[in-house]
């Protein structure tokens, strides 16, 4: 019966132990565990977003800068200048030498007919009527318009800058495709190691540039 005692007694001395050393020491590593995941996991997010905001606010300043170079452009030029495919092609050279984010300039008038064209698409371009272009109602209602991404009459993936002018009894639209390249940039410049991706969706979600990973 002592024997049995000794042994009981010593188990319960065992448990005792493990009970006031062990085991916190697990209650405790399993908390400091938890706080450095959310600590880490709140870092990691807090450096996404301060990544996304920096090259958000680059793509913002790209698109404020050639709205600016179009609105110039446009206000600076009678629509009877820039109707003249020669003269709109010698201006949007001198664009060109400066900035090659523009891939074509367009005169529109307030009807929808395509006056003028400079690019590589006129022979699909230059006889369109936009009148009936939701952009085109966007423009006129707005004064100026940047789309997404859409294929358009060209079946191209592309985006547009759109202005719209007031000129004594009529108006008319300064139209430019911008280099989505040049976006593209932007953004891949917040890829991060070799599985980091970034990249650009709308409002319905839909991708204007392309992931790394495809889609």
């Amino acid at each position: 019966m002592e024997a049995q005692h000794y042994k009981k007694l010593w188990w319960d001395i065992i448990l005792a132990t493990l009970s006031f050393s062990v085991i916190p020491l697990f209650i405790l590593g399993g908390v400091i565990y938890h706080q450095f995941s959310v600590s880490y996991t709140a870092k990691i997010k807090e450096n996404m977003k301060t990544l996304a905001e920096n090259r958000a606010g680059s793509v913002d300043l790209f698109l404020e800068e050639r709205i600016s170079q179009l609105t110039s452009l446009a206000n600076t030029h009678s629509i009877n200048q820039l109707r003249n495919e020669d003269y709109l092609n010698r201006v949007f050279n001198i664009i060109q030498t400066r900035s090659k984010s523009f891939l074509d300039l367009g005169v529109i008038d307030e009807e929808g007919n395509h006056l003028a064209y400079v690019g590589p698409y006129y022979s699909i371009l230059k006889k369109v009527n936009y009148k009936d272009e939701p952009w085109f109602h966007e423009v006129m209602a707005t004064g100026i318009y940047v789309s997404d991404v859409f294929l358009g009459f060209r079946k191209v993936p592309h985006f547009i800058i759109a202005v719209l002018v007031r000129e004594k009894n009529q108006s008319w639209i300064l139209r430019a495709t911008i280099d989505s390249d040049v976006i593209e940039n932007i953004v891949r410049a917040a890829w991060i190691g070799k599985k980091g991706d970034a990249f650009i969706i709308n409002r319905d979600n839909v991708l204007q540039t392309i992931p790394r990973f495809g889609g």
